[in-house]
């Protein structure tokens, strides 16, 4: 499986995470191998989610935005699959949307 994401803060402060992802056994199932998904959560919960990143990661400093954005990228991207991150999300119950979809690939 191959996957993409990019991570950010919208105008509305919301955190984004707009991915795609290629599987060849998605594709053996369902005919499509490429899918997007975003997992979007509110501005009013980021600080819900920078208090539980700082006990879940303690070594790390999250001063501003762009270093909640990091630490997402370097300990969910980077090391583990973004499912982890929305596993991470909902045991703490914070809330998130999640949305996905087959795509059509355009070569």
């Amino acid at each position: 499986m191959k996957a993409d994401w990019n991570i950010g803060i919208n105008t509305e402060g919301n955190l984004l995470i707009l991915g795609k992802d290629y599987s060849k056994s998605k594709g053996d199932l369902f005919g499509n191998s490429f899918f997007e998904y975003v997992i979007s959560i509110d501005a009013h919960h980021l600080v819900e989610l920078r208090n539980a990143l700082i006990k879940a990661f303690p070594g790390q400093e999250i001063a501003n935005r762009r270093s909640l954005l990091n630490l997402i990228k370097e300990e969910f991207y980077l090391t583990k699959r973004l499912g982890t991150f929305r596993n991470f999300l909902e045991s703490l119950h914070i809330p998130f949307r999640f949305h996905n979809r087959m795509a059509q690939q355009i070569a």
